[in-house]
């Protein structure tokens, strides 16, 4: 923990509108890491599994994608919120 009073430092990804790219979000948790964010949460609007078909796995390159995020969030020490 970095002295922070908070005890969850992260950020939300759950607006309307243009989402970020898989590159975006990869280079967004490299950020967080590097400010001492602990916390993605990913949830944005326009991803249809998480809206009109949240009881749908994810699969293929849906699936390879989250589990990069996932990957990507252990290794520089950040919880993935889905």
């Amino acid at each position: 923990m970095s002295g922070s009073p908070f005890a969850v430092r992260g950020m939300i990804e759950g607006f309307y509108g243009n989402p970020y790219t898989h590159t975006q979000r990869l280079a967004l948790i490299d950020f967080l890491a590097h400010h001492g964010f602990d916390t993605f949460i990913y949830g944005p609007k326009d991803d249809p599994l998480l809206r009109a078909r949240w009881r749908d796995p994810y699969t293929g390159d849906d699936l390879a994608r989250t589990g990069e995020l996932i990957e990507r969030c252990h290794a520089r020490g950040l919880r993935f919120v889905h």
